[in-house]
């Protein structure tokens, strides 16, 4: 692994200094997993760049029980007898729905169906109750507790595993780099022991709970992260070792009992509700917690765009069949289709570990090099490619596609564990791997620079291209004179530039976003004013765009803007708030202190 690692980085690193000269002393460099997993977030950008905003209306009915005098929220799912559009109906690259026997809401109609929903009586459809159930998950795997961790602590898979070793080290808990979601049989008795001490019987599952792996390339070669020891220690014994520390231990000592523990058990309701003209049918659905089993120790969280239903947190009234209700209002409200979401830390690990791209031990120093070589950055807790990571990736996926290949990366790992395990011999292949390699480096060494530079015109075209109103790529100059605009490699870095130079010295950023920012924040933008009566100035510093406030120059003050906040997005509301902070929103109860909001360094 080792030498195919440094095959692929010592030859990839030369040819890509070769042609992208400015940036050789700038820590430019590719790897084999590290591209791999580089690409995937430009993949994922270019996705992004071709989707399609598509707006739709939602129609909410809140009902009153007229026994019990409560109120639930339905939503209207069917319109004249056709099902109503939601935002997995309509397509991500194209205007308009899937399919043609769903009707869409636009404005027009729900202010329609608003209006016949007032003028009718309601009454309940259909009710459908059935006893469901939530299995525990499986103990921590490497992939999983970075994943849980991230989205629990906001932890970054480096720092999880700078914690886990810690833990390790003093003895509290078992080796953290594994696949494997099996536990011994010692661990099997602790987790027993401490579940009848601390619930009772009824929570410790009637057998043992045995987890398949379903991880591609799983090795399997330790057991899952667990509490070490035969009998689990407490919380507060880690606390002595720092709080990190102790807040990983606790979720790992939840997870590892959690998954011997009983299902938690729910009871699923299911009401469909129609007005009297019958064209307009609401549903509403609810669960209600009968046994909490697992759910006493612990919960699973989910990414921010899981799909995941909520149901469990829906609370219903008892209702009967044939019941009349009561409408207390109705909410039209407009949504946008949403592009791909951006991979956060613990979308990007658990995507790597499903395509079965480097080992769990890896994770944590690919994210880690992704950062500090600025090919990404970090914004609202998703990455975003920088120029500098989509102009590698273009050059790699043009020039040597096969090695950047998720399939290809994924079967080389079959193929490196195989060697692991003696079944093949470690030189057939390192020979097979380089005799190929070798072929295709050779090749590229014969490309001209400016060769290469069209071909990535090409394949970043999507990103760095604006499209005219039939879809298709434009590059012409504004100059006027017949001047092409194409990418070039300056001191700095990748920049756009026309073909007219030196007549024509137009340049702009690799990034459109990047440049309609330059382009809007050219001049000092006048936003409004504060209440106070002092003009609000949008401007542009050194370290980006800030809030300029006052009248006189001796009062003036800056305020930055936030990382994430676009200066586009910036309207009088959003420059009065930021001009507002700090802001002091009460009083913390346990020492009457001050909670004070604030823009600082980090957000």
């Amino acid at each position: 692994r080792r030498a195919i690692d440094r095959i692929v980085g010592f030859s990839f690193s030369p040819v890509l200094w070769k042609t992208l000269r400015s940036l050789k002393n700038k820590g430019l460099s590719a790897g084999r997993v590290q591209s791999v997993a580089l690409k995937l977030l430009v993949d994922r950008e270019k996705l992004r760049n071709k989707f399609v905003e598509n707006k739709f209306y939602s129609i909410d009915a809140e009902i009153i029980d007229t026994n019990s005098k409560e109120i639930f929220k339905a939503n209207l799912i069917s319109y004249d007898g056709k099902p109503v559009a939601k935002s997995d109906d309509f397509g991500k690259f194209d205007i308009g729905l899937k399919d043609d026997k769903i009707i869409q809401v636009d404005q027009n109609l729900a202010k329609k169906i608003k209006e016949e929903c007032n003028a009718n009586n309601w009454t309940i459809n259909n009710i459908e109750s059935k006893p469901t159930s939530s299995s525990p998950a499986p103990p921590f795997t490497t992939s999983t507790l970075q994943q849980d961790a991230s989205r629990r602590f906001g932890f970054s898979p480096k720092r999880t595993m700078v914690v886990a070793q810690k833990l390790y080290e003093q003895g509290f808990i078992t080796y953290m780099r594994t696949d494997s979601t099996h536990l011994s049989s010692e661990a099997l008795n602790a987790s027993k022991t401490f579940i009848k001490e601390s619930f009772g019987n009824e929570f410790l599952s009637d057998k043992t709970n045995v987890f398949k792996n379903k991880v591609a390339n799983a090795q399997e070669a330790h057991e899952a992260i667990r509490p070490a020891g035969t009998k689990f220690r407490n919380v507060k014994d880690v606390q002595k070792i720092g709080l990190d520390e102790a807040k990983l231990y606790e979720l790992i000592l939840s997870r590892t009992v959690a998954s011997q523990m009983q299902s938690a058990e729910f009871e699923r309701t299911v009401v469909d509700i129609a007005d009297e003209s019958k064209k307009n049918i609401f549903r509403a659905n609810g669960s209600v917690e009968k046994f909490d089993g697992f759910l006493k120790v612990y919960k699973e969280i989910k990414d921010d765009d899981s799909k995941e239903n909520n149901d469990e947190e829906n609370k219903l009234p008892k209702l009967l069949s044939n019941e009349n209700l009561k409408l207390n209002e109705i909410i039209n409200e407009q949504h946008f289709t949403q592009p791909p979401p951006r991979y956060s830390e613990a979308s990007l690990v658990k995507k790597l570990e499903e395509l079965g791209i480097g080992r769990p031990s890896t994770y944590a120093s690919i994210i880690s090099v992704l950062s500090t070589r600025n090919y990404v950055e970090l914004t609202n807790k998703k990455f975003i490619p920088t120029d500098r990571g989509k102009l590698i990736t273009a050059f790699l996926d043009k020039l040597f596609n096969k090695y950047v290949d998720y399939n290809f990366t994924a079967k080389l790992e079959d193929s490196l564990d195989d060697i692991t395990s003696g079944k093949i011999n470690w030189i057939d292949v390192l020979s097979q791997f380089w005799d190929q390699f070798n072929s295709n480096v050779n090749e590229v060494k014969e490309l001209r620079t400016r060769a290469i530079l069209d071909m990535l015109n090409e394949s970043l075209a999507d990103i760095i291209f604006d499209k005219d109103e039939n879809n298709k790529t434009q590059r012409t100059c504004q100059c006027g004179d017949g001047g092409e605009l194409s990418l070039k490699v300056g001191r700095f870095g990748a920049f756009i530039g026309c073909s007219k130079y030196p007549e024509c010295k137009f340049t702009r950023p690799l990034s459109r976003i990047k440049a309609a920012q330059e382009d809007f924040m050219s001049e000092p933008k006048e936003i409004g004013d504060t209440d106070e009566g002092k003009k609000i100035v949008l401007k542009k510093g050194r370290f980006g765009p800030y809030l300029q406030v006052g009248n006189e120059e001796k009062e003036m003050k800056n305020f930055s803007i936030p990382k994430g906040i676009s200066p586009n997005d910036v309207d009088l509301d959003k420059a009065k708030y930021l001009s507002g902070l700090p802001k002091i929103l009460g009083k913390y109860p346990e020492n009457n202190e001050d909670i004070t909001l604030n823009n600082g360094r980090f957000g």
